[in-house]
C-alpha cells in the first residue's frame, strides 16, 4: 500500500508553501574519459531539504561529491513520478 504524499502546508499562516519534496543534484570532481562529469539528478519525496540531501548522500557514498537541492517538487509532481513519501529515485 502506497504511503500518501503530504500536500504543501502553510507555515505560521504566512502563506509560505512547504514543498512535498526536492530535486537534488550531485556533481563530482572526477572527470570520466576526459569529459567533465555530468550531474546526477535525484527526485526525493522528503519535504526537508537537509534530509533530502542526506538521503541522496547516503545512497551514493562517494568521496568527492557536491550534493545540493536545486528545485522544489509539489505533491502532484511526486505522485506523477510514482514516488512514495521518503523515497529517492535517480533520474536516468
Amino acid at each position: 500500500m502506497k504511503k500518501p504524499v503530504i500536500a504543501a502546508a502553510t507555515i505560521l499562516g504566512l502563506g509560505l508553501a512547504v514543498p512535498a519534496g526536492w530535486v537534488v543534484q550531485v556533481t563530482t570532481n572526477e572527470p570520466l574519459s576526459g569529459y567533465p562529469p555530468a550531474p546526477e539528478i535525484w527526485d526525493v519525496a522528503i519535504s526537508d531539504p537537509n534530509e533530502a540531501v542526506r538521503e541522496v548522500s547516503e545512497r551514493i557514498r562517494r568521496v568527492e561529491e557536491h550534493v545540493e537541492v536545486v528545485q522544489k517538487l509539489s505533491a502532484e509532481t511526486i505522485e506523477e513520478f510514482g514516488l512514495e513519501r521518503g523515497q529517492a529515485k535517480q533520474r536516468l
